[in-house]
């Protein structure tokens, strides 16, 4: 008995110890800022005290503008080049968070959300009307921006009613619910949303699960467009051959 004793309290003290770095590193690794993109054309603004983030712009000069939250990974932020193609009618400008590449200060869902309504502040006398998209963790963003403001259209794709469905998945044996830092709980607001929206999920999406989109949709008070793009995967999906066709329709 004195043995089982010891072992269910060495095993309780690996599970403390383990529960607690991941706690403690849970921004770390959320926010996964595994490359440094180099800046395109763009300007600094100023998001806090002493504290600067890199916007980069593309087709400069346009009436109408997009304002882009991308994904997490920076590896993969070769978006932006291809949406200004696309959509040259648009005034690109793209986001790179706080933390990230070349931007000053640390990630957090607070100061995200909040760069984010400073951006549109900064842009909007420039612009007749301006589109939010998001793409994956900047789905949040994109949702809370449209809550907040009144932009054009909304455009999200692979998006999330919250990161827990998520972080569950990564770790089914920690309480997550209790630990979250930045849950980004776009389900909260998604009812406030008036603008025109449009879903594009990713079927073979392996990070994030179809239900969480699938709850996110159902929180919206106006039913959203959703499109659901097949034979692709959460992080191949901008380069299916109907995704950029997909925007072009809704936002052109």
């Amino acid at each position: 008995m004195k043995a089982l004793a010891r072992l269910l309290g060495l095993t309780l003290i690996l599970y403390i110890v383990a529960a607690g770095y991941i706690y403690l590193k849970q921004r770390d690794l959320l926010f996964v800022r595994d490359a440094h993109p180099k800046p395109l054309d763009g300007f600094w603004l100023n998001v806090a005290p002493n504290t600067r983030i890199w916007i980069d712009r593309l087709n400069p000069g346009q009436s109408k503008a997009l304002l882009y939250f991308p994904g997490n990974t920076t590896s993969d932020w070769d978006d932006a080049k291809r949406l200004s193609k696309a959509l040259p009618h648009h005034t690109l400008y793209f986001v790179r968070y706080r933390g990230y590449a070349n931007s000053e200060g640390e990630p957090s869902q607070k100061a995200f959300y909040a760069d984010a309504l400073t951006l549109f502040d900064a842009i909007k006398p420039k612009h007749t009307s301006i589109d939010i998209m998001g793409r994956s963790l900047g789905t949040g963003m994109a949702i809370y921006t449209a809550a907040k403001r009144q932009g054009g259209k909304l455009l999200l794709t692979t998006p999330y009613d919250g990161i827990l469905i998520a972080a569950k998945k990564a770790y089914p044996w920690l309480p997550v619910s209790l630990l979250l830092k930045d849950p980004f709980p776009s389900k909260d607001f998604a009812p406030a949303v008036d603008e025109q929206t449009r879903v594009i999920i990713a079927k073979g999406d392996q990070t994030i699960p179809n239900v969480s989109s699938e709850n996110l949709i159902k929180a919206f008070r106006k039913k959203p467009e959703v499109i659901v793009l097949r034979g692709t995967t959460h992080s191949a999906v901008v380069r299916h051959p109907l995704y950029l066709k997909t925007l072009q329709n809704f936002l052109e």
